[in-house]
């Protein structure tokens, strides 16, 4: 994390330079958004005041999503989607599946003269972080900001990510044969009953007195998407800042957020082999019948 730091922007005074040239700054900060402490307490370690600790903060959280997102997040093509699809067929049993997608609620203080805007229906202000997962935890695209009163399918629809999906501009790949068979199906993703069923867009049976085929389906199908929530359980247990309400403005709860998915995607690829970052426990158990 030192390393991405390096040559961090340096905003708007000599003061703030020479405080990101501190060796022992990227502890401190993971520290801050590990342990959701108040920012005082970052001020303190600092021995600055609260307002420059505040944007050291946002300084680093955008120098963090520059540096490590080409690296630990970057724009999937085919056959980066087609890896994702194979994880869900080994993993979970779902062929053909490109990621789960679920949105998060970031809780923030109310923005000023913002009306209902970020009103939700928790009552909280917030902005939905949505995202979409693959069968391992990480995060495959993140695209939040969304205004907090909007419900995922809303949020979807309206999100760039979601038109360059009904676009068809995200390099999805053709149909693939569904296991020991010669069907081909569509690649998709998968999604819970508040997102609407589109192409390339799957979602589960609703009603009561379903078949034992739309059951299984939807059992299945359950499974795969839940790989989303276990993504952002994954995220705020481990960044409990994300368990408060952020006293920042919007687009710097945007930074901070986008920050955090990356440094998840960085600390589970660092330590894929051990349980340093994501226990048993954690989250589902997989292979599964």
């Amino acid at each position: 994390l030192k390393k991405c730091l390096l040559g961090v922007p340096q905003g708007p005074s000599q003061f703030l330079a020479n405080l990101f040239e501190a060796v022992d700054i990227p502890i401190s900060l993971c520290r801050y958004l590990s342990s959701g402490d108040l920012i005082q307490d970052i001020a303190l370690s600092f021995r600055v005041g609260i307002s420059t600790a505040r944007l050291a903060v946002r300084v680093t959280c955008k120098a963090l999503w520059t540096r490590l997102q080409p690296l630990y997040l970057m724009k999937p093509d085919t056959a980066a989607w087609l890896r994702v699809a194979d994880g869900f067929s080994r993993s979970w049993q779902f062929p053909n599946c490109l990621g789960a997608v679920d949105g998060k609620h970031i809780v923030i203080q109310a923005p000023a003269k913002s009306g209902s805007m970020f009103f939700n229906y928790k009552g909280t202000y917030s902005i939905v972080l949505l995202a979409v997962v693959d069968s391992d935890y990480k995060f495959i695209i993140v695209d939040d900001g969304a205004y907090g009163k909007r419900g995922d399918g809303g949020v979807l629809q309206q999100s760039a990510f979601g038109q360059l999906l009904e676009q068809g501009c995200l390099k999805l790949p053709k149909d693939l044969p569904l296991p020991s068979t010669r069907i081909h199906a569509p690649c998709l993703l998968v999604g819970d009953e508040a997102f609407q069923l589109r192409p390339h867009f799957l979602r589960p049976f609703t009603g009561r007195g379903l078949d034992g085929d739309k059951q299984i389906f939807n059992y299945r199908l359950s499974r795969a998407r839940r790989c989303a929530k276990n993504s952002f359980g994954i995220l705020v247990t481990h960044w409990r800042i994300l368990q408060k309400r952020l006293g920042e403005s919007p687009q710097n709860a945007e930074d901070l957020a986008k920050a955090l998915c990356v440094l998840h995607n960085f600390f589970m690829q660092q330590h894929a082999g051990d349980d340093a970052y994501c226990a048993a426990g954690y989250a589902d158990c997989k292979f599964v019948c």
